[in-house]
């Protein structure tokens, strides 16, 4: 099991928390311990923070950033069109586009350090019936997941429209948070709430089905460059 440590690096490119597992590992583990530990003890005799300033900058800042990934990617796909909708293949290192790609994914990857703060602001807020199991365990294995996908498969390619898909309805998520936190009494205008939940079950189901049909496909990564 420990030869995944040693699985060798799709691409050459050398950018700051992807040298090695190390990284993604002791950052994740850091934000366990605060979550489950640390912070609990910290709040223990404290009044839960409000927070009102810093989670409406978060939000903002959260919509920001996934906004303009799914906008770039968009403009990158229509532009350069890079893939074949029957096999994302990560394109060739000489590529015009390549530098998109390393945007794209690395960009990607660090955001999944920075969803650690929801979880974070939870625990300050002592909000601790949203910290499911599911919560935790899913913003934990992202970044490692992240990682692994860009240290085996290597920047663009499938990731980078799952990736598009995902950011998408992350910049939903973050904008019906942003706008419930400002204008508690707006259930009217709030109203898609509801859809956010089909449209997270759409993508993933979505997402299962186009990995599955690419995998069928024979000397995809050849045929692509």
């Amino acid at each position: 099991m420990l030869d995944i440590l040693n699985i060798p690096h799709a691409d050459p490119i050398n950018l700051p928390l992807t040298q090695g597992f190390g990284f993604p590992l002791i950052i994740t583990g850091l934000y366990l311990v605060f979550i489950l530990k640390l912070g609990r003890w910290f709040m223990e005799k404290r009044q839960p923070y409000q927070l009102r300033g810093i989670l409406k900058f978060y939000n903002l800042f959260q919509v920001a950033y996934n906004g303009i990934y799914v906008l770039t990617a968009v403009t990158i796909i229509l532009s350069y069109r890079p893939y074949r909708f029957s096999c994302l293949a990560p394109l060739p290192l000489d590529h015009e586009a390549k530098h998109w790609e390393y945007f794209l994914g690395y960009t990607y990857y660090i955001n999944k350090y920075i969803d650690f703060l929801d979880t974070i602001f939870f625990v300050l807020r002592k909000k601790y019936k949203q910290i499911t199991i599911l919560h935790i365990v899913h913003h934990a294995a992202m970044p490692i997941a992240s990682y692994l996908t860009l240290r085996v498969n290597g920047y663009g390619g499938m990731p980078a429209v799952v990736c598009m898909a995902n950011t998408f309805v992350h910049t939903l998520m973050y904008s019906y948070y942003y706008l419930s936190s400002q204008y508690p009494n707006s259930s009217k205008i709030l109203w898609w709430k509801k859809y956010i939940t089909k449209l997270q079950l759409a993508q993933f189901i979505g997402i299962l089905i186009h990995i599955f049909w690419t995998l069928q496909q024979e000397d995809c990564y050849s045929k692509n460059k």
